[in-house]
């Protein structure tokens, strides 16, 4: 998703894929990846094929 039209939007949703979540946290798609791997963010559900993170979980790993 672009930024630009992340931007626009009124709120972030409660369940997002891996390029939304790195833009919510602020980190390139790599290094997100890179920390996911490593388990250092917080681990995705997987819905079908979709991988997806919380806001609630990504919000508290920002917090802690």
């Amino acid at each position: 998703m672009r930024a630009e039209r992340i931007a626009l939007m009124p709120h972030w949703p409660a369940r997002m894929g891996e390029d939304m979540a790195a833009l919510y946290l602020g980190v390139s798609m790599t290094k997100f990846r890179e920390r996911v791997g490593s388990k250092v963010y917080p681990q995705p559900v997987k819905e079908g094929g979709r991988l997806l993170w919380a806001k609630r979980q990504l919000d508290l790993y920002v917090d802690a």
